[in-house]
């Protein structure tokens, strides 16, 4: 998938760090480019660094288990709304329901075993948007 910049945004929750390193791990392996927050080190500018790697992105992975008080997911969300960027949801099933009506709308992913759900992404990354 040559030219496509991914932007992984997800939920902090301790109990999706797993998962989310197989995920990622997993799309790094069917894709050219795929940006996680992992670079950021202690003294970076944290909102800079993200707001360049956003915008530097031509397409947004939105991991989203977790909608309540996660105001990174917002921020995150809101740029690639207001750019323009490609969005591809994948969503866990305990979240639908608190979905922002902007997402509800949407077609989305449901999260599954991880290496799967990193096909799908790359499958529907390929696909002209709708």
């Amino acid at each position: 998938m040559s030219g496509t910049k991914i932007f992984v945004s997800y939920s902090r929750r301790e109990s999706d760090r797993a998962w989310l390193n197989a995920f990622t791990n997993a799309l790094k392996e069917l894709n050219d480019s795929v940006w996680v927050d992992r670079p950021i080190e202690p003294g970076d500018k944290w909102a800079e660094t993200l707001e360049s790697a956003l915008l530097d992105s031509t397409a947004i992975v939105a991991v989203v288990s977790d909608v309540e008080g996660n105001a990174n997911l917002y921020f995150e969300l809101g740029l690639a709304i207001g750019s323009g960027k490609r969005m591809i949801l994948v969503v866990d099933p305990s979240a639908t329901d608190s979905l922002p009506a902007e997402l509800r709308h949407r077609k989305w992913i449901t999260l599954g075993a991880a290496e799967e759900t990193a096909r799908k992404v790359t499958i529907a990354l390929e696909e002209p948007p709708y």
